[in-house]
């Protein structure tokens, strides 16, 4: 038997404009929040809950509630000015990212039997 190969590529994308620094600080105060029955359907999907990803953070409400299932979360968004607004917990790790790179490797590896 052997190894002829798995697939490895990045794909990496530019993340849209900044359009939410100017009202960062009341963001938080006029966007509606996520319904409940969104998260119970995430979290019956998820086995493992030591970290979650939440992307376009905003102003942490997302991450606020998954941080109370998951061990970390880590919240990025493209404003500065957002994540300095955002919600904070000792478990939520926010920061600014202009782009976002995904790194894929197939489930299915090659084999061939000689």
């Amino acid at each position: 038997m052997k190894f002829i190969g798995a697939f490895l590529f990045t794909i990496t994308f530019m993340l849209m404009k900044d359009n939410f620094s100017k009202q960062a600080s009341v963001y938080a105060k006029y966007r509606p929040t996520y319904p409940p029955a969104l998260f119970d359907f995430i979290l019956k999907q998820i086995k493992n809950k030591q970290a979650a990803w939440d992307c376009g953070t905003g102003n942490g409400q997302a991450a606020k509630e998954l941080a109370k299932h998951f061990e970390k979360v880590f919240g990025t968004d493209i404003s500065q000015k957002q994540i300095d607004n955002a919600y904070k917990a000792s478990n939520i790790f926010s920061f600014v990212s202009k782009t976002v790179s995904i790194n894929i490797c197939t489930s299915k590896s090659k084999w061939r039997i000689n």
